[in-house]
């Protein structure tokens, strides 16, 4: 049952691999991927702080939606020109794959990564340019799944950070 999350590789890379590519998500690939991240979190995590853990993150990711949608109202425009899909189906993937001290952590990194992808690339096509947001948060789901199999390093324990903080 240990190496169960790594059935999310494949399927992790299938979406990476699209979303860079065509930037297009497959459905397929991204229910399969949340039926896998469900299973994956069932067999990791104690069922009783579960639940805590999804409510602060789905909080956090509904602020961050808040957001995007007042950006897009002042820019005037469609929120699908914000964000698609396949990043927001993504974004709630991680929203059950994370504690949310490194949930948080995620979004900064994706973001960041982004950000460089964005400014990586010629300054002419950046205006019709789109970011594959899920195909970065895809490849670095992938990486805390590799993390959290082979290694005693858990993305869902935050008390390492947080005794720092407190």
């Amino acid at each position: 049952m240990k190496y169960f999350p790594l059935l999310l590789i494949p399927l992790l890379a299938h979406i990476a691999y699209t979303d860079f590519r065509i930037r297009k998500v497959s459905l397929l690939a991204v229910l399969s991927v949340s039926v896998l991240g469900i299973f994956r979190i069932f067999f990791t995590l104690n069922r009783q702080i579960m639940p805590g853990i999804v409510l602060l993150n789905t909080i956090l990711l509904a602020l961050i939606m808040c957001i995007v949608l007042i950006y897009t109202r002042i820019r005037r425009k469609k929120i699908s020109q914000a964000i698609g899909l396949g990043d927001l189906v993504v974004l709630l993937i991680a929203a059950i794959s994370f504690a949310p001290y490194y949930y948080l952590l995620f979004l900064i990194l994706s973001s960041l990564l982004g950000i460089i992808f964005y400014f990586s690339g010629n300054a002419e096509k950046r205006l019709s340019r789109f970011i594959p947001f899920a195909g970065i948060m895809a490849v670095l789901l992938g990486f805390s799944v590799i993390l959290d199999v082979f290694t005693n390093y858990s993305v869902y324990d935050d008390s390492v950070f947080l005794k720092f903080f407190v």
